[in-house]
């Protein structure tokens, strides 16, 4: 009996130095293992992490929106699945429904102009909300829808279909008269229209700057100061050239800045053309 006790003994103690030293091991390995994900790190996950505060939903039932739709959207499907997110909040200085004294100034603009800003985008707010895949239609009623809940009195758009419909018959008698004499005067603009891109010291600028507002530019740029991407003095500083700028502002860049990368922007080659020579002028 005492010949077994201290081989007992030594037993005990290497299990308990053990126990320890397994737990270790496997923590170490768990946090080793969960941390680097691969799949978090690609280029489409950054972009999604990224993207504009309005494109995803917070809270409302979801909606697919895609080319295949048959029926156009609701002006409420389209606020619950888009515009609440800033709308409801006030997010970003955007008015919320409801609020008529916010709404009150911007109805007083005209429908117009309301309807122009939410296609077109305006200072913090994408064009169409950040959804390009929404029609003219489906932005027009969901203004409406707003607009109607916080004071204003829009008229229900009409459908696109019958839009087309009425309009089809009255269009297309003129434009088979008017094609003969139209042809040799609009010859002369489509051979001006084609100038290479416009250099840094002659852009427009307020046209640069409402175009950098609209396609959502200035969501993650300012001139002076970084924000998710540089700003666009610092691009400007480093000398890459209008046409190297204007080929990653249409189809995007990596690796230049960080390790974010820039998506493409739907924008025309004139348009990334405009905002590159912008962004050069800035020195």
């Amino acid at each position: 009996m005492s010949a077994n006790k201290p081989s007992q003994t030594l037993t005990k103690l290497a299990v308990a130095l053990l126990v320890p030293v397994v737990a270790i091991i496997a923590l170490v390995k768990s946090f080793s293992s969960s941390g680097s994900d691969p799949a978090l790190l690609t280029a489409e996950a950054i972009e999604n992490r990224i993207a504009p505060v309005a494109q995803y939903n917070t809270g409302a039932p979801a909606i697919v929106l895609d080319n295949g739709k048959k029926e156009p959207l609701s002006g409420e499907q389209v606020y619950k699945n888009i515009c609440m997110s800033c709308h409801d909040a006030g997010l970003a200085g955007a008015p919320k429904k409801g609020d008529n004294g916010a709404w009150a100034p911007r109805i007083a603009q005209g429908e117009a102009t309301v309807l122009k800003h939410a296609i077109e985008g305006l200072n913090g707010m994408p064009a169409r909300g950040g959804n390009p895949n929404l029609s003219d239609l489906e932005v027009h009623r969901a203004v409406v829808f707003m607009v109607n809940a916080s004071g204003g009195k829009f008229a229900e758009p009409a459908a696109e279909g019958e839009a087309k419909k009425d309009a089809a018959p009255a269009e297309a008698a003129p434009a088979q008269t008017a094609a003969p004499a139209e042809t040799p005067a609009a010859a002369a603009p489509v051979a001006a229209e084609t100038p290479a891109a416009p250099a840094a010291g002659a852009v427009d600028a307020d046209k640069a700057l409402a175009l950098a507002n609209a396609k959502a530019c200035m969501a993650c740029h300012s001139v002076d100061n970084k924000l998710i991407g540089p700003a666009y003095k610092e691009v400007a500083a480093k000398g890459e050239g209008a046409e190297v700028l204007a080929a990653s502002i249409k189809n995007g860049s990596s690796g230049k800045w960080g390790p974010v990368p820039m998506p493409a922007n739907h924008v025309t080659d004139e348009e990334a053309a405009l905002l590159a020579a912008w962004i050069a002028s800035l020195k």
